[in-house]
């Protein structure tokens, strides 16, 4: 649908708005969008034209972390078939909330993570998707950039207390170095858990 001169491409239960995924497209990225694909409530694609090759953009909603295993598996399976068919020249954003937390420890995956996540630990998400990144030659572009925490955390418990960076935008490795920026802009809540933005300012 159209609203106030944006895009916005939904995918989700077309009746009850549990869960569910979109992306809100500007008028620029509305001419340059060449398709889209709701694959189901927890993920969507787009691909765009851009200046050096086309940019295809995956978002999605991972299982919580007390999900059961079962579902979590299905949904990286899922969303494995969907990277598979990504065209191989095309440049990769996977972004979206995956519900996990990872530390600075770079070791043994410095390709992956740069020196500033923001968990005190991996979590079970955190490993699923730190996996899933490796093998799918994606580094995770949160982790490269130095910000203060009220720009890296995107989740506020219901206390008001706990924040924790559940958000993550990841491209393709190879196109790391055109990744200029990623961080939440600071906006005022909504009737949300958090009003959450991630800004991947890219030259592509």
């Amino acid at each position: 649908m159209v609203s106030d001169g944006k895009t916005i491409l939904y995918s989700g239960h077309k009746r009850w708005h549990m869960h569910g995924v979109g992306m809100m497209l500007s008028k620029e990225a509305t001419s340059a969008l060449i398709g889209w694909k709701p694959v189901n409530d927890r993920i969507i694609t787009t691909r765009f034209l851009s200046q050096h090759a086309k940019t295809t953009i995956v978002q999605v909603y991972a299982p919580t972390e007390d999900a059961v295993e079962t579902k979590k598996d299905a949904f990286y399976n899922q969303l494995q078939d969907v990277i598979n068919e990504v065209p191989r020249h095309d440049v990769t954003v996977l972004c979206g909330d995956f519900n996990a937390q990872i530390s600075a420890n770079q070791q043994g995956l410095e390709h992956v993570i740069g020196p500033y996540g923001t968990g005190c630990h991996i979590t079970n998400n955190g490993e699923c998707l730190l996996l899933f990144c490796n093998t799918n030659g994606l580094c995770i572009g949160n982790t490269f950039f130095t910000h203060k925490q009220i720009h890296k955390k995107t989740w506020c418990g219901p206390n008001g207390l706990t924040n924790n960076k559940i958000d993550y935008v990841c491209v393709s490795r190879r196109w790391r170095s055109a990744l200029q920026d990623t961080h939440k802009q600071v906006k005022p809540q909504i009737s949300t858990d958090f009003y959450k933005y991630a800004t991947g300012k890219t030259i592509l």
